[in-house]
């Protein structure tokens, strides 16, 4: 029988294995980024044994809501230096989480929503398994342009105009350009439709100016993931253009929600702190690698989705597996390299030219980015997924210099040191 400390020791065990294996291994999952020192230690301070019960100034325990108070002030004022809005909801613990009180909070049952479709990567929290579906929303598929990784504005139309909708959704998990925001902001206003981008991959961008701005476009509201492109700890964002739409997401989110912990805000907070000084170079130096990256990866004989645009105007970068692998073993080969990535993503012919259904690889920058790599480390980074790909060299003489090149690469930029 298992004592409490032997499921200790096996937890340390565990814990301890999955640092020394990610010490030595290449980050390319689109999905992640690292933490600065100085906002993980947040998540270790005092303020993780507390937490506080609905909005700060409703409920808590006096010291805590003092605290937490202050905390979400500043939040909130670095918040509208980043993207133009000091209405900002960080409670969410996912950022699935925060499409939910978002769509819940200006829609009912029984209205219409449109939303990227789930073939082209439209998450599927705001479909109809998700948060608006399982809620009585109707949601309604948005026309699709494949080759032009957007929506197709004239079959939107047709769609606003055939019946009422109430909110319109923009925004997709593979996100290689940006979208005609204004052009479906206006049809949305036209319509009498509000709007809501999702952000969860892109946030960081938006904050550094890499990306276009949903509220500059005229959306109402966006939505995020705090620990993707913006690097801060797991989370949710809800941010609203209107003092009076953040109080209705305020107000669902005290009954879905409840307590939340403290720390993990204060930790995002220093990631804001971060964003606003040093957010521009980050940014951009996250799309330069990915572009690079994709560069070296179509130069080694691998079919990068978008050349003909430049490949990414993003973190992402997507490479077309069909016909090379038909399940996960990419991603297998490449970690037996050292090489994290996503898994491979079964891609809809619509996607792909009307051909059979395939894979798409989706590689990231954002964790490299924020350890320091440049350009030069991308085309060496290219060139060796290309030897395990296109070559089939074995991944355990790939990995060898893949160790060497993570070892030189350990201190996180863009950062704020404690004390600084």
């Amino acid at each position: 029988m298992t004592t409490g400390g032997d499921g200790l020791a096996r937890l340390l065990r565990a814990v301890e294995d999955y640092e020394a294996t990610l010490e030595r291994c290449l980050v390319l999952h689109a999905g992640r980024s690292v933490l600065s020192p100085g906002a993980r230690a947040l998540l270790g301070s005092r303020l993780v044994d507390g937490d506080l019960a609905g909005r700060r100034r409703e409920w808590g325990e006096q010291n805590t809501r003092v605290a937490a108070g202050a905390i979400e002030d500043l939040a909130r004022e670095l918040t509208d230096r980043l993207f133009g809005t000091p209405h900002a909801d960080y409670r969410a613990l996912t950022g699935s989480l925060a499409n939910g009180l978002a769509t819940a909070a200006v829609t009912r049952p029984g209205e219409a929503i449109v939303m990227p479709p789930e073939w082209a990567f439209g998450h599927k929290s705001l479909g109809r398994d998700g948060y608006p579906g399982s809620g009585g929303r109707r949601v309604l598929d948005m026309p699709w342009d494949a080759a032009a990784f957007g929506p197709d504005l004239e079959g939107l139309r047709r769609v606003l105009r055939a019946e009422p909708v109430r909110l319109v959704i923009l925004g997709v998990s593979r996100t290689l350009f940006p979208e005609p925001m204004a052009e479906v902001a206006a049809m949305a206003r036209d319509a009498g439709a509000r709007l809501l981008y999702d952000a969860a991959h892109v946030m960081g961008l938006v904050a550094g100016g890499a990306f276009p701005n949903p509220f500059a476009a005229g959306f109402d509201f966006m939505t995020g993931s705090t620990h993707k492109t913006l690097p801060g700890p797991t989370g949710g964002a809800v941010l609203c253009r209107a003092a009076d739409d953040l109080e209705a997401i305020g107000t669902l989110g005290d009954a879905w929600l409840s307590t939340y912990g403290n720390a993990r805000v204060a930790a995002l907070t220093w990631t804001l702190a971060e964003l606003v000084d040093h957010g521009a170079m980050y940014a951009r130096r996250v799309v330069d690698n990915a572009r690079a990256l994709a560069a070296a990866l179509a130069d080694g004989g691998l079919p990068v989705v978008g050349a003909g645009r430049g490949f990414t105007a993003t973190h992402q970068v997507l490479v077309d597996l069909t016909g090379r692998f038909e399940t996960a073993d990419a991603a297998q080969r490449l970690a037996g390299a050292s090489i994290l990535v996503n898994a491979p993503s079964r891609v809809d012919r619509r996607l792909r030219d009307g051909r059979r259904d395939g894979l798409w690889l989706r590689l990231g920058s954002s964790v490299v980015s924020r350890l320091g790599m440049a350009e030069p480390e991308m085309r060496e980074i290219g060139t060796l997924v290309a030897r395990l790909l296109v070559d089939g060299e074995e991944p355990a003489a790939v990995g060898k210099r893949v160790h060497e090149l993570v070892d030189a690469f350990h201190t996180v930029r863009y950062a704020i040191e404690p004390g600084g």
